[in-house]
């Protein structure tokens, strides 16, 4: 049985939330869009629980900017390593992109003047450690994905900088899609996936847009290399990929090409997954309009190489579109989540497809079923991962591997060097092995943990937050 509804304080108008837990507290923010009684202007606001679990939401108000309507909406937020729930929002009629900052004690920043580069609702934001936050946004007057990143919870921002906007490969020059983004530091390293295109040029040579045909790739850039990578395109989709549109082939308004809205993910053990939208050429309803599937595949070394793709959904008559994934999954799996409709397409903002009921699904995805098997891998060499997350708070997930079935300790210390907790004092066999060391009854600081199999010893930091 689930548990009880609770109502958010009553506001006119409100929509497009999204939830965040507070990294040192665990309590349930809820970042949304709200025009509140009385008022004319849409504000961003962020409902907070009382404690965790409370149900008891304080309806907290974004300052003005500016005194017109035109106000910063559209949010994405996340908590930094410290408390600050970091925001971005957009001005939709000056199409401009601002940041504020809610502080622990629920005050905020004022909103920042305009950001050089970035579009009013194609934006999001990540958080590392040590203080570091970024923000992604895609441009439509410069047709390119750009980022900003802060190194202090989002106080000040660095100047954009240039993730993609057009480049070769093979004999043709590709531009970055619009159709959605994702990101995530991995190891401090900021790791963003993006949909890329065949670039349409003008008789002048002006960037004219992205092509829709079977050239559509979905790949992988790392801040560190500053390249991209491919990881999802026609030579590894299962089926045909949808390759071009005709008068008997729609795909969806805003949803147009053959692989959109990419979504990254991790998992204890450190797989990266990355799911998207996915058109097959030919799979369409009655009047033509396709429908969408649901892709999957994954890497165990960040994106060196890839598994082979998947069709998670795999249902020819049924539309499956907007995945998302969970930033942190657990050992051997993939939490997704995305809309199920019979009907491809929508009734508004011309497509003017029926009105239809739509479903949010949720799927736990066996990631053995991409012949990957986290558990059974057989590595070659001792290793101790960083434990995931850090900064954590109450607990963190340590993992290490063994080439062979030894006996293994695993001792955690406090910075004076006395050991205060032991995780593993047994034998073990060969694989990955994981386990969690919770901080409740330990103050907040810096901590270590070692490892000691045989001739085998490491030592890494960790750091409580509370």
């Amino acid at each position: 049985m689930s548990d009880s509804q609770t109502y958010l304080p009553s506001s006119v108008r409100s929509g497009f939330g999204s939830l965040q837990v507070a990294s040192t507290t665990g309590i349930p923010h809820i970042v949304t869009q709200a025009r509140l009684s009385g008022q004319t202007a849409m504000q961003t606001i962020v409902y907070a629980d009382e404690t965790e679990g409370a149900r008891n939401f304080t309806e907290l108000v974004s300052p003005m900017l500016g005194t017109s309507n035109d106000q910063p909406v559209w949010p994405n937020s996340v908590f930094t390593s410290s408390g600050y729930l970091s925001i971005v929002g957009g001005r939709v009629n000056a199409s401009t992109l601002h940041t504020t900052r809610m502080a622990p004690n629920q005050t905020f920043d004022n909103w920042s003047s305009a950001f050089a580069v970035g579009d009013d609702r194609r934006s999001l934001v990540v958080s590392g450690v040590g203080g570091k936050v970024a923000l992604i946004t895609y441009s439509s007057a410069f047709d390119g994905l750009y980022f900003y990143e802060s190194t202090d919870e989002g106080n000040t921002w660095g100047t954009q900088q240039l993730i993609y906007h057009t480049g070769i490969i093979g004999q043709d020059t590709f531009t970055t899609q619009w159709t959605g983004f994702d990101a995530m530091y991995v190891n401090n390293d900021l790791y963003v996936v993006f949909g890329i295109g065949q670039a349409v040029f003008d008789s002048l040579g002006s960037l004219k847009g992205v092509a829709i045909n079977s050239k559509v790739k979905i790949v992988l850039w790392k801040k560190s290399l500053n390249s991209i990578s491919i990881i999802i395109d026609k030579n590894n989709t299962p089926g045909t990929i949808l390759d071009s549109l005709s008068s008997s082939t729609k795909a969806q308004l805003n949803h147009s090409f053959a692989l959109n809205f990419p979504v990254i993910g991790r998992t204890s053990g450190g797989t990266l997954i990355v799911a998207c939208d996915y058109f097959q050429q030919g799979v369409t309803d009655g009047e033509g309009w396709n429908y969408s599937d649901i892709v999957v595949c994954a890497t165990t070394n960040n994106g060196t190489t890839w598994t082979q793709v998947v069709n998670v959904t795999n249902s020819p008559t049924i539309d499956e579109r907007y995945v998302g994934i969970s930033t942190f999954n657990p050992n051997g799996w993939a939490y997704l989540q995305f809309q199920e409709d019979e009907i491809p397409g929508t009734s508004f903002s011309g497509d003017n497809r029926p009105v239809s009921r739509n479903y949010q699904k949720f799927l736990k995805f066996n990631l053995s079923l991409l012949s990957i098997s986290e558990q059974n891998q057989k590595p070659k060499r001792f290793s101790l991962s960083q434990n995931y997350p850090n900064p954590f708070n109450p607990s963190t997930s340590i993992s290490f591997t063994l080439p062979n079935e030894t006996n293994v300790t695993l001792k955690v210390y406090n910075i004076l060097g006395k050991e205060i907790a032991t995780l593993a004092n047994e034998r073990r066999s060969q694989g990955e092995h994981t386990v969690v060391f919770n901080g409740n009854k330990f103050s907040s600081g810096v901590y270590f943990y070692r490892i000691q199999t045989g001739r085998y010893s490491e030592m890494k930091k960790m750091v409580l937050i509370k």
